[in-house]
């Protein structure tokens, strides 16, 4: 099966995925969404590339409510601009 590969660069970046198309279009929140610290790599396959939407979504600030690992991260605050 495909396998999609994710690189973040020079900064944080957070990676969603949707259930489908319809639930993206609604303006629901994502199904998962994972922060990307800089220079990581995040790499899927299968259900995660083909059943599902993923991507980056347009904004210029990401908070970090929501995100499946933010217990892995070192933050003293909730919402945080990443440049």
């Amino acid at each position: 099966s495909p396998w999609a590969a994710i690189l973040s660069l020079g900064s944080a970046a957070v990676f969603d995925f949707w259930r489908d198309h319809a639930h993206a279009a609604t303006g629901m929140l994502p199904a998962l969404s994972l922060l990307l610290p800089p220079r990581s790599l995040l790499i899927f396959s299968e259900d995660a590339y083909q059943k599902h939407l993923h991507g980056l979504a347009d904004r210029s600030c990401d908070t970090l409510e929501g995100i499946a690992n933010s217990s892995l991260l070192d933050t003293s605050s909730a919402t945080r601009p990443w440049q």
